[in-house]
C-alpha cells in the first residue's frame, strides 16, 4: 500500500489522478500535508552537526522538484488541443445562453456581442487560472499526466497563474516562438514559464 511520506496514511491512484495527491520523485504526499509543510518557515540557521558528521544539518526547505522529469513537447501540445476544445465548448454555451437572453430581453444585437466577447476572454482564464491553482493542472494536462508547478517544484500562487496565463500573449507572437522556445531551453520552459517562475513536469 502506497503510503503519504508525512501523515502516512494510504494513497491512492485515485488521489494521484484526481490532483488531491501529488508525487515527488519517488514519494507520495497528500496535497494537504504537503501544502502545510511548504507552508511553515524554514529556521534561520542550520542545526550543529551530529557527532561525525561532515557539516552542518541543513533545515532549508530542499528543491522538490529535484528528481521530476519536465514534460515533453508533443504532450504539452496534446494537452493545449484538449483544453482547447473543452474552452471552446464553455465559450459556445455561454454564447448560446447569452443569445437566449438576448432574444428574451430584446437586448440590442451590439450590446449582446460585447458582452459575448467580454465571455469569450474571461472564461478561459477563469478555466485556466481556477485548475492551476486548485489541482496544479487543467483538464488536458491531468489527462497526459502533467503538471504546472514552480520551480522549485511548490505549488502555483494566483498571482502566479494569472501571470502565466497572460504570459500566451507573447508566447503566441512570432508565429508561437514562445510556445517553441522550450525546444531550446535546458530546462523546456517556453516564455510564459520564464515569466510566471513556473515549469511543467510528468507527473
Amino acid at each position: 500500500m502506497d503510503t503519504c511520506a508525512l501523515c502516512q496514511e494510504e494513497v491512492t491512484p485515485k488521489m494521484i489522478r484526481e490532483g488531491s495527491a501529488l508525487t515527488r520523485g519517488a514519494d507520495l504526499y497528500h496535497r494537504k500535508c504537503h501544502r502545510e509543510v511548504r507552508g511553515r518557515a524554514p529556521m534561520a540557521a542550520p542545526l550543529p552537526a551530529p557527532a561525525g558528521a561532515a557539516g552542518p544539518v541543513d533545515t532549508s526547505f530542499p528543491d522538490i522538484s529535484v528528481g521530476l522529469e519536465p514534460s515533453g513537447f508533443w504532450r504539452r501540445v496534446g494537452a493545449h488541443v484538449i483544453d482547447g476544445f473543452i474552452m471552446n465548448v464553455f465559450v459556445f454555451f455561454a454564447a448560446f445562453v447569452m443569445g437566449i437572453m438576448a432574444g428574451a430581453t430584446g437586448t440590442e444585437p451590439g450590446g449582446a456581442a460585447f458582452v459575448g466577447g467580454v465571455l469569450g476572454l474571461v472564461l478561459p482564464m477563469l478555466y485556466c487560472v481556477s485548475f492551476w491553482v486548485k489541482k496544479g493542472a487543467t483538464p488536458g494536462k491531468m489527462m497526459l499526466g502533467i503538471r504546472v508547478m514552480r520551480e522549485d517544484g511548490g505549488e502555483l500562487t494566483a498571482g502566479q497563474s494569472i501571470i502565466r496565463y497572460l504570459g500566451y500573449i507573447p508566447s503566441s507572437l512570432f508565429f508561437c516562438l514562445g510556445y517553441f522556445w522550450m525546444l531550446f531551453d535546458s530546462e523546456k520552459r517556453c516564455w510564459h514559464d520564464m515569466m510566471a517562475g513556473t515549469r511543467v513536469f510528468r507527473v
